[in-house]
């Protein structure tokens, strides 16, 4: 094996394998696969293995007690476990890693599926070397977050929590710039270089782990979108995998994202590994339907400070005769235009508060495009209730109704503006030949302003 890539801290090697990155595939968010697993079977009672004498030793007892409690082929139960390991002991100073796991376990094809909720503590000696109470709140701060490990039983998904804990602790030994005399006897106590390259060949094209760690920062929120400071966090996720040739492959990714408030605008930003930055901006916004006041959803996706996406929605609910429903179908189309007039003024105001040119030149547009009767089209449902007033019959019965408007722009596709009037009941009106049964959600008119072939889902 003189060409195997020797783990070190951080995902780097000592020698670069000719595969040391992997895809994978399957994966999912770890919390995903905690709300799949959890609840779909038994809630074991909590087990706790006390202090251990060695990593190694919690590993063989998690995986003999996993093993032991192994849910059937198809099936999955709740596994929560705790345990304090031994890291470091030496003239007085001892440091021990109490992790405390929550645990979602599925058999599948064979496979444990194991995803773990990961918190923990740290005991470190009192009145020790600074190095100590730094590394101990490194490590407190790195243990929030979720793994997903499959291996082929319970002892190989311990093993190989095991191996992504000696990187997590490498990793915030490297943060704390921790002398090497004390990190090497740290990270070889969670596991040894030779343990290391066991679990690596034990592990098929199958098995990997997937590890997402949390942690706060303090950063922008938005350089020039938001532009201001904000509590933030900042998710890193790595997989470990063999790659074929006995060799550690490691896919990594880091994202950032802060919150802050802008005005009435809830600003949000990530930053992801391609040196991008995206940018969301929600807010709500009076505007008027029917006469009728509603709060309207705005929401802006900035990418790299330039927008990409504009989004306004509202929409209100409303009873009406049959002969008030007729008239708002077939009468004069003024309110159309109110519609659209009140999400305009309502882009125009929320952009005094960031002052974006584009912005302003959406509102425009829809703004100039005309909202005339002449473009609506009105449904099957909507003649049918046309004809039914129009034949002199007394139709007394009332309708609710919902009036939505809903904007989107694209960067690259225009805009498309469309007000939607669909019934919010069932109901049946009129008598014998001119009954007329009203469905809920049946789309009554549609008018479509704009790029009408873009398509969205507005929400």
């Amino acid at each position: 094996m003189s060409n195997r890539q020797q783990y070190q801290g951080g995902g780097q090697s000592s020698q670069q394998s000719t595969s040391s990155t992997s895809t994978s595939s399957g994966t999912g968010s770890n919390s995903e696969v905690m709300a799949q697993l959890q609840g779909q079977g038994p809630d074991l009672p909590e087990q706790d293995l006390g202090k251990v004498d060695s990593s190694s030793d919690f590993a063989k007892m998690a995986g003999g007690l996993l093993d032991a409690a192994a849910p059937a082929e198809g099936s999955s139960l709740e596994f929560k476990l705790t345990g304090e390991i031994p890291l470091y002991k030496n003239a007085g100073v001892s440091l021990d890693f109490k992790p405390s796991l929550t645990m979602g376990v599925k058999r599948f094809r064979g496979k444990f599926i194991a995803s773990m909720q990961l918190t923990a503590a740290v005991n470190a000696s009192v009145g020790v070397d600074l190095w100590v109470t730094e590394l101990k709140a490194a490590l407190e701060a790195s243990f929030s977050g979720a793994l997903k490990i499959t291996g082929d039983d319970g002892f190989e998904v311990f093993d190989q929590f095991l191996l992504s804990l000696r990187y997590i602790i490498e990793s915030a030994c490297d943060s704390v710039s921790i002398p090497e005399k004390y990190k090497e006897p740290i990270i070889n106590a969670v596991m040894s270089e030779e343990k290391v390259e066991d679990v690596i060949e034990e592990m098929d094209n199958k098995d990997q782990v997937r590890v997402d760690l949390s942690a706060g920062l303090k950063g922008s929120a938005s350089a020039g979108v938001v532009g201001v400071d904000a509590s933030a966090s900042v998710k890193h996720s790595f997989i470990l995998q063999n790659d074929g040739e006995d060799n550690l492959a490691m896919n990594q990714s880091t994202t950032g994202q802060a919150s802050t408030k802008i005005g009435p605008f809830t600003a949000e930003r990530r930053w992801l590994d391609n040196n991008k930055t995206l940018d969301t901006l929600s807010a709500t916004k009076e505007f008027s339907i029917l006469g009728q006041s509603v709060n309207g959803m705005v929401k802006l996706q900035f990418e790299n400070n330039t927008l990409k996406r504009a989004q306004v929605g509202g929409s209100i609910e409303k009873s009406l005769s049959l002969d008030e429903l007729s008239d708002l179908l077939f009468g004069e189309d003024g309110w159309l235009t109110a519609i659209k007039d009140g999400v305009v003024n309502g882009l125009v105001n929320l952009n005094q508060q960031i002052d974006n040119p584009l912005l302003q030149s959406i509102a425009g547009s829809l703004g100039s495009t005309n909202a005339s009767s002449s473009d609506v089209v009105v449904s099957e449902m909507g003649e049918t209730i046309g004809e039914a007033t129009q034949s002199g019959t007394s139709l007394d019965a009332v309708a609710k109704i919902k009036v939505s408007a809903d904007l989107i722009w694209q960067r690259g596709s225009g805009f498309s503006f469309k007000i939607t009037v669909a019934t919010n009941n069932s109901t049946k009106i009129g008598f014998g030949g001119n009954s007329v049964e009203i469905t809920q959600n049946d789309r009554l008119m549609l008018l479509a302003l704009g790029n009408t072939g873009l398509s969205v889902d507005f929400t």
